[in-house]
C-alpha cells in the first residue's frame, strides 16, 4: 500500500520543521540558506523519530500520516515567518506554498485511511510524490542543500 517514496516525502516534510527566527531588515543569502538548511536538518530528525508503519496496514498508515501532518502544518507556519532576500522572495514563497500543499495532501491521505479507502490513499501517495519532487527541485534552486535531499 505504501511506497518508498512516501518515506521520502515524510523525510522532506520533516526537513522543514523548526524555525530559527530571522531578524528584521535585510537578510543575507548565506544567512537565509543557513537558517533554512538548519531547519531542514532538525526537522528531518524529528520526523525520523516517528516510527514508520507496516506498508500494508492502512489504519497504521492513517495514524502515521496524522502525526506527520501535524509536523508539516507547524513547519509551514514557521517557514512563512522566514524573511527571504529580495532576489529569492518569489521562489521562496512558491516553495513554502508547496510545503503547504504537501501538508494538505498528507492530511487527505490520513482521512482516506480513516475512511478505509485504500484506492484513494494510494492515489494520494502518488500525488504526494509529485508535490515532493517539485518541492525538492525548488529547494535545490534556492540553494538549500539539506532541504533538497
Amino acid at each position: 500500500m505504501r511506497s518508498r517514496s512516501f518515506a521520502s516525502a515524510l523525510a522532506f516534510a520533516g526537513l522543514v520543521l523548526v524555525l530559527v527566527g530571522c531578524g528584521g531588515g535585510k537578510v543575507s543569502d548565506a544567512k537565509f540558506r543557513s537558517t533554512v538548511d538548519g531547519i531542514c536538518k532538525r526537522s528531518s530528525q524529528e520526523l525520523a523519530a516517528i516510527p514508520p508503519p507496516p506498508p500494508s496496514d492502512l489504519a497504521a498508515n492513517g495514524r502515521y500520516t496524522g502525526q506527520v501532518v501535524v509536523v508539516v502544518r507547524k513547519t509551514h507556519g514557521k517557514l512563512k515567518a522566514v524573511e527571504a532576500p529580495s532576489a529569492k522572495r518569489a521562489d521562496y514563497k512558491e516553495w513554502v506554498s508547496a510545503i503547504d500543499q504537501l501538508g494538505r495532501v498528507i492530511a487527505r491521505q490520513s482521512a482516506a485511511a480513516a475512511a478505509k479507502s485504500p484506492g484513494s490513499f494510494n492515489a494520494l501517495v502518488q500525488e504526494e510524490n509529485t508535490v515532493l519532487q517539485q518541492s525538492k527541485a525548488k529547494a535545490a534552486l534556492l540553494g538549500f542543500m539539506q532541504c533538497s535531499k
